[in-house]
């Protein structure tokens, strides 16, 4: 049997910061059970660097896919896992891409000044916008997490800073809500959400049909990466008694029968590759047919869809074996943007606010304050 214990009773009155601090402390002292769950990749490193989780890869060898061992792994060890995610990312179309180096937030910025008078990057182009989407892509290319190292101070960081100045604060143009602007150039980057196969169809067509697409990503230091999206991470913990009744529960929860809901559909990937595959018994059923004036909807059945059918132009895709093919090979292969540890995350903030908002500072000035505040952080976690 399965024993569970919540942690909201320990918060009084609803405090939720007295909650994380009640469980916070199960954790450290060993009190807390065989299985916890926690909130994301800071949590991870917080207790496995006090030795308080244990490596799954030490007591399950199912196969995970590479995107979720590259957002988790630390050192090699794999301390916690969710039970299931989405991908945030961006495509283009194959022929317009320029990128001559390596898709950084530099080549991000070159690639924006090159394109001709009617065409931009984004959908939104405001300053918010753009920061919103490029903040974690210009931290992590200025830090370096196995040394523990920063280099806001470059160049590159202040390139970025200057890059946002100069976009407007608002954006003037007039767009229209799921009007298609990618098909005809308008827009460069389709920013993509893949938590299913019809979302990994869409990113393929949004462009128009037979038009060949290459998922960019975000802007990193080693070339474009997508974003982890997971709620809940899974771990076990070092102090539990019970490993294999812990192990088959976690067995469990990322199991067919803890996460297909055919009634629901499939809106999330599981983590695991042998509960993706039990969702193809009802996907590998479906056509999805994706309109081309307005791509914020589909239809589906269990046949072909045509034009006459859903009364508007669009394109009908099947989930066949060579699209479930390229989303698994995606989805081992496809690099993840690092984690940015919230405390980073908050000092860029505010003082990007700081430097956005006052006629008096520098971007070279900000990169310093910022390199200071950064380099005490990352010499604490040493």
């Amino acid at each position: 049997h399965v024993v569970c214990e919540e942690y909201a009773s320990l918060s009084g009155a609803g405090d939720y910061a007295a909650l994380l601090d009640g469980l916070d402390a199960a954790i450290l002292d060993g009190s807390v059970g065989d299985i916890v769950e926690l909130s994301g990749r800071d949590a991870l490193v917080k207790y496995s660097e006090k030795n308080l989780l244990t490596d799954l890869y030490t007591l399950m060898s199912d196969d995970i896919f590479g995107c979720i061992r590259e957002a988790y792994e630390i050192n090699g060890r794999l301390y916690g896992i969710p039970q299931e995610f989405r991908l945030t990312t961006y495509a283009a179309k194959t022929q317009n891409l320029n990128i001559a180096n390596i898709w950084n937030t530099g080549a991000f910025i070159e690639h924006a000044a090159s394109l001709p008078e009617g065409q931009r990057m984004l959908f939104n182009m405001s300053r918010a916008a753009v920061y919103n989407m490029l903040r974690d892509s210009a931290i992590s290319e200025s830090i370096d997490f196995e040394t523990n190292s920063c280099s806001f101070t470059a160049g590159a960081f202040a390139e970025f800073m200057e890059y946002l100045a100069g976009l407007p604060e608002t954006d003037s143009e007039e767009a229209e809500y799921g009007m298609n602007y990618y098909i005809d150039d308008r827009v460069a980057l389709y920013e993509a959400y893949i938590g299913a196969y019809s979302d990994y169809a869409r990113m393929k067509h949004v462009f128009g049909e037979n038009t060949e697409v290459t998922s960019v990503g975000y802007p990193s230091s080693t070339g474009g990466a997508a974003k982890m999206n997971a709620g809940k991470l899974y771990a076990i913990t070092e102090s539990g008694t019970e490993k294999e009744g812990a192990v088959s529960f976690l067995r469990y929860l990322l199991s067919p029968e803890s996460v297909i809901n055919e009634n629901r559909g499939m809106h999330d990937i599981p983590a695991v590759k042998t509960t993706l595959k039990a969702w193809n018994e009802s996907e590998s059923k479906m056509y999805y047919y994706f309109y081309t004036d307005n791509i914020n909807s589909m239809s589906g059945d269990i046949k072909p869809i045509t034009e006459e059918d859903a009364g508007s132009p669009g394109v009908c895709v099947a989930v066949d074996q060579a699209l479930t093919d390229e989303v698994y090979a995606y989805l081992d292969s496809v690099q993840i943007i690092p984690a940015i540890p919230q405390i980073v995350a908050d000092i860029v903030d505010e003082e990007m606010s700081a430097y956005l908002s006052s006629d008096n500072k520098t971007a070279e000035e900000t990169a310093k304050i910022i390199q200071n505040r950064v380099s005490i952080y990352l010499s604490e976690q040493e």
